[in-house]
């Protein structure tokens, strides 16, 4: 009897995301998937990623798109400016950073992902 071979990944996946309130909803699609070990959530030491509890997953912004909110998000830049990061003004939600053409979207504003199961990746923020 020949060995089954085991399921491969997707290639990519879409999540749906939103902040608490539901003011800001958004899909993000991650190639590859949060659930592929080759795709890991960055946990930061700078300031405000420790503060908020940030676990990010970089994309492509392009690959972030939104269906309410968009205009309504609050931008904070600190230090150099150089990644601005976005909330809800409403509810607080931190949502996701951005620098250049990419995003960082916060894993934890995702739906149905689990948490335990991330392969993480820690960053040196402080330094950045």
């Amino acid at each position: 009897m020949a060995d089954t071979p085991a399921a491969t990944p997707a290639a990519s996946k879409t999540y749906k995301g939103s902040c608490h309130c539901g003011l800001v909803a958004f899909t993000a699609t991650l190639s590859p998937p949060l659930d592929d070990p080759a795709q890991a959530a960055i946990s930061c030491n700078c300031s405000i990623c420790v503060r908020n509890a940030y676990l990010l997953a970089v994309c492509p912004s392009s690959s972030v798109e939104f269906s309410s909110g968009e205009d309504k998000m609050t931008e904070y830049k600190f230090g150099s400016g150089k990644f601005p990061h976005y909330f809800c003004p409403t509810c607080g939600t931190s949502l996701m950073c951005a620098t250049g053409d990419m995003k960082a979207v916060n894993v934890r504003a995702l739906e149905d992902v689990d948490l335990k199961s991330l392969t993480l990746k820690e960053m040196d923020g402080k330094s950045v």
